[in-house]
C-alpha cells in the first residue's frame, strides 16, 4: 500500500544505546533496592534478638517459666513476620504506583 521505498524500522533501533542504558539502570536500581531490603530485614532480626539478650530478667517475668530459647524464638519469628509483612506491603504499594504511573 505504501510501497517499498518507505523505510520501516523498530522504535528502539534509532536510539538503541539510550534504551540499553535505561535497561541497565532499571536492573541496577532493582539490585540496590533488594540490597536495602536485605539490610533492613537483618536489622529488624538483630534488634529483636538484642532485645531478648539484653533484658533476660525483664523477659523472665513475662515468659511464665518458659525456656529462654523459646522466648528468643518467639521474638525472632515476630521480627521475621514483621519484616515480611512490611516488605510485602511495600512491594504492593510500589507495584501499584508503578502500574498507575
Amino acid at each position: 500500500m505504501l510501497g517499498n521505498d518507505l523505510p520501516c524500522e523498530r522504535v528502539t533501533k534509532p536510539k538503541a544505546e539510550t534504551y540499553r542504558v535505561m535497561l541497565i539502570e532499571r536492573w541496577v536500581t532493582t539490585a540496590i533496592l533488594a540490597f536495602i531490603i536485605l539490610i533492613i530485614s537483618f536489622n529488624i532480626i538483630g534488634c529483636c534478638s538484642m532485645l531478648v539478650l539484653e533484658n533476660p530478667r525483664h523477659l523472665h517475668t513475662q515468659s511464665y517459666g518458659r525456656k529462654q530459647s523459646l522466648v528468643l524464638r518467639v521474638y525472632l519469628l515476630n521480627g521475621i513476620l514483621a519484616s515480611l509483612i512490611g516488605t510485602g506491603v511495600g512491594l504492593l504499594f510500589a507495584m501499584d504506583f508503578a502500574c498507575c504511573k
